[in-house]
């Protein structure tokens, strides 16, 4: 596999770290594949306004695919929230060294956006993780995780079916609801009592 991991003088500057991981190609589509993440770094800024949308129009391809994901209950402004997008294939949801894309920036507010750069056009699994300690790991009982389609959640990792998104050329939106295990936001909280009485 072809690891590559860049950081932008502006997104180093300001936290951000993204990292691509892609199936070996040929040499044009390496190159094209590499050109394209290499136009979209201008854009990661330790994550956009929540009225921004990703810069990729003014990039020299706009056609190149990015996820915008605009997260949201998010508890605690602190830590790093880390996005990573996995295949289509189901064998490889969440499975460690299956990721084909990671992007991580430091949390700036409750709700932020993020531009998550994608390997090609096609089928695609999100996952957003609050690392609320910047350890780098995820510690299930104390950060917030949230998936593409807000599937409901069980004790286990949703099913791979209900977190599968389609992402064309340009830049494709979604929305993303964080959840924790132990202590979810005060807003969740409200919504789960509300449907208590």
């Amino acid at each position: 596999m072809l690891i590559l991991t860049m950081w932008q003088a502006v997104g180093k500057r300001h936290g951000a770290r993204i990292r691509m991981t892609m199936e070996k190609q040929s040499f044009v589509g390496t190159v094209a594949a590499i050109a394209a993440f290499v136009s979209l770094t201008g854009m990661f800024v330790g994550g956009l306004s929540a009225t921004a949308a990703c810069p990729i129009e003014e990039q020299a391809d706009a056609a190149a695919p990015v996820l915008l994901v605009h997260v949201s209950g998010v508890k605690k402004i602190e830590g790093n929230l880390r996005a990573q997008i996995y295949s289509d294939n189901a064998e490889e949801w969440l499975e460690k060294g299956k990721k084909l894309v990671r992007v991580e920036v430091p949390v700036r507010d409750h709700s932020q956006d993020m531009c998550v750069p994608l390997p090609h056009q096609g089928s695609f699994a999100l996952v957003v993780l609050h690392d609320r300690n910047a350890n780098g790991k995820a510690d299930v009982f104390s950060e917030g995780f949230g998936f593409s389609n807000n599937p409901e959640l069980g004790l286990g990792k949703p099913d791979h079916e209900k977190v599968i998104f389609a992402a064309g050329s340009g830049t494709t939106t979604m929305d993303v609801s964080m959840n924790y295990l132990l202590s979810g936001s005060d807003e969740k909280k409200k919504h789960h009592r509300a449907r208590r009485r």
